[in-house]
């Protein structure tokens, strides 16, 4: 009994560095230190693997001391990229990686932090105006991410299942990133003025005073609300993410916990944004964070058959940077709502197009594989429906006519639903009387088949049975496949330092510089014995998580 400890919460006598029963952590692993932030991101983690082991009645300490997220994550790969970290931080190393054509640097902190919080990203991906926000509310089934008309998302926004009841976290940006944010604005004042002059960034900020809060906002501690209602939640979102509010300008990161959610808590829903936004700086953010990213939504305007030449771009770059995860990008036709025959017309002229545009080897690579991740939605519609069915006493009152109005051109763009005054015409008042069917009776009496028209319901359960029930298989993956990307892209570079190196030893030595060779020789034969050392421990470390990760995957299987 030794070996075991006590619980000091529960008693519950433990040989794991956790507690089977209640998920308290004894020892935190080493890379964690003193972050408070890695320990509350790894406690949770337990809390909900043990909380999983319970409902299926399985021994999670076993399970997890022998299972890919404990072996190959926290104690293999993230402690050998932190030391990576530290081999590669010397200004002569830095110079290089950073002259090399990739940001190794930004490589190997994605990479950390896709190890550390072992979570399954879903970015929903798209130009300003792409209707991404109504698409993530779709999903969700609720009117919660801001979409106004305005280009409403300006950082990332994320989504995810919250076991304590709805809460929203407020990440802040501190001096420096404002200093940088602000100067990206004034580099494209010119870019950044459009035909409506309140979308630029310094109208909008001067016209909001949005210069009288910023000392309020700035480098301000991450701060965490827990609504009482959904009302409240939702102003607390515009509040922060909305071009209609003066504070969005300040919000770095916006992370909103729902407790109704679609998804499990290893999944989370990221709305980003746009990636052609005036401002380059927002447009990074998007960039970036596609090194997070293990599954991209991609959303591309469908009310016209057309993709834009700055579409095109955007997608060559995402395609670019999933290239080797291409099955993991899926793209939906979005607003095909704003075409009357909407479906045909997508079926007629939009999705041969997009079509010809995707099968690009540079996309999808075939009209095969395009098709199988190509998808028309209209989110709008689905949201009204939704609303209609669950409280059909909206559509009474002068102030709700727009909701009427929208349902009732909705179901004559699905349904032959003639006027009344045309049926008296053609027919009598009687008769007309007796065969009128309003979009509301029609509604009514197709209400399944119209929600299906959206797409909406198909959709969902697609991501439900393909990325979110593969969510740990993904994570996984992407995890071992990047390792060994970031390998090669070391080597190489370390290769190609060491080259230059030596031709500097053989040009100072063809200068008869003897102390400068001597002082040379010594510092690339240290450099020579770390790489090889590197090298050998990548190498030992590569086959081992290997073999231990399809170990731990059998077992789960088995």
């Amino acid at each position: 009994m030794n070996n075991y400890i006590t619980c000091p919460k529960c008693g519950t006598k433990a040989k794991s560095f956790f507690c089977p029963n209640c998920g308290e952590i004894f020892v935190f692993p080493s890379f964690i230190g003193n972050n408070d932030e890695r320990k509350r991101n790894l406690q949770k983690f337990i809390n909900n693997v043990v909380s999983v082991g319970k409902q299926q009645k399985i021994d999670v300490s076993s399970a997890i001391d022998n299972s890919p997220i404990k072996n190959a994550i926290y104690r293999k790969y993230y402690e050998k990229i932190a030391y990576l970290q530290k081999l590669c931080s010397n200004k002569t190393t830095q110079s290089y990686f950073l002259n090399s054509g990739v940001n190794l640097f930004e490589k190997i902190n994605a990479f950390a932090e896709k190890c550390e919080i072992g979570e399954c990203q879903i970015a929903v991906i798209g130009t300003v105006k792409a209707g991404k926000s109504m698409f993530i509310n779709s999903l969700i089934g609720n009117e919660i991410a801001s979409s106004y008309p305005t280009p409403e998302t300006a950082s990332l926004t994320k989504f995810r299942k919250s076991e304590n009841g709805d809460y929203i976290k407020v990440t802040f940006y501190n001096s420096k990133e404002w200093q940088e944010l602000w100067e990206s604005v004034h580099s494209s004042t010119s870019e950044a003025i459009k035909e409506d002059e309140s979308e630029d960034f310094i109208s909008l900020y001067k016209s909001l005073n949005a210069e009288k809060i910023r000392t309020l906002y700035l480098n301000k501690q991450n701060v965490t609300y827990f609504p009482k209602s959904l009302e409240d939640l939702k102003a607390l979102i515009d509040k922060f993410t909305s071009a209609r509010f003066p504070e969005h300008f300040f919000a770095k990161e916006v992370e909103v916990g729902l407790n109704d959610f679609f998804a499990p808590s290893n999944v989370v829903i990221v709305d980003t944004p746009g990636l052609d936004d005036p401002v380059p700086y927002r447009t990074d953010i998007t960039r970036k964070y596609l090194n997070k990213a293990n599954v991209v939504l991609l959303c591309i305007r469908s009310n016209r058959p057309e993709i834009s030449a700055t579409e095109l771009k955007q997608l060559s770059y995402i395609f670019a940077q999933l290239r080797y995860n291409k099955d993991r990008i899926i793209t939906f036709g979005t607003q095909i709502d704003e075409q009357r025959d909407m479906l045909k017309f997508w079926n007629k002229h939009t999705l041969p197009e997009y079509l010809k545009y995707l099968s690009r080897s540079s996309l999808y690579g075939s009209k095969e594989m395009a098709e199988k991740h190509l998808f028309p939605i209209t989110s709008y519609y689905y949201l009204l429906f939704k609303k209609v069915i669950e409280n059909p006493k909206i559509l009474v009152g002068k102030e709700n006519k727009k909701i009427r109005d929208d349902l009732s051109e909705a179901i004559r763009r699905c349904y032959d639903v003639p006027e009344f005054q045309d049926l008296v015409d053609e027919l009598g008042q009687e008769e007309a009387m007796k065969v009128y069917k309003s979009p509301k009776q029609v509604f009514d009496e197709h209400q399944k088949e119209i929600l299906q028209m959206t797409q909406v319901s198909q959709i969902r359960e697609m991501i439900l049975n393909g990325p979110i029930r593969n969510a740990n298989d993904i994570i996984l993956k992407d995890i071992k496949d990047q390792y060994v990307l970031l390998n090669k892209e070391i080597h190489k570079i370390s290769k190609e330092i060491a080259i230059f190196r030596q031709e500097t030893i053989d040009t100072s030595k063809a200068g008869d510089i003897t102390d400068q060779i001597a002082r040379l020789e010594k510092h690339i034969a240290e450099e020579k014995r770390l790489q090889r050392d590197q090298s050998e421990l990548l190498s030992r470390l590569l086959s081992e998580m290997q073999e231990k990760s399809q170990k731990s995957l059998n077992k789960i299987k088995s």
